[in-house]
């Protein structure tokens, strides 16, 4: 069983996500999500997915760090592994 199916088991609402110094909490479950992170998804807009599973106090930290796009694709691609997908664009099941 993965750590993501594992957490879910377990009943954890949220995930840490580590990404360099830092260490961002984002909600796991999707009745969870705020509805800005759903409109984001369904729109696929990826700077405000990562922005929205962040939350405003968390992005702020991130770009704190003056990342450049290479660093939001890591971030992302951290936030998609967390939460059981291959990379930031592909659920597990999506084939590659």
């Amino acid at each position: 069983m993965s750590n993501t199916r594992k957490a879910e088991a377990n009943g954890d609402s949220t995930a840490t996500v580590k990404w360099r110094a830092h260490e961002f909490t984002i909600p796991r479950n999707y009745d969870d999500y705020p509805v800005a992170l759903t409109e984001a998804l369904e729109d696929g807009k990826s700077v405000a997915i990562v922005r929205g599973f962040l939350g405003p106090a968390q992005w702020a930290q991130f770009k704190a760090d003056n990342p450049v796009n290479r660093d939001l694709a890591d971030l992302a691609d951290e936030i998609a592994k967390e939460l059981g997908f291959a990379n930031a664009g592909e659920s597990a099941a999506s084939p590659g």
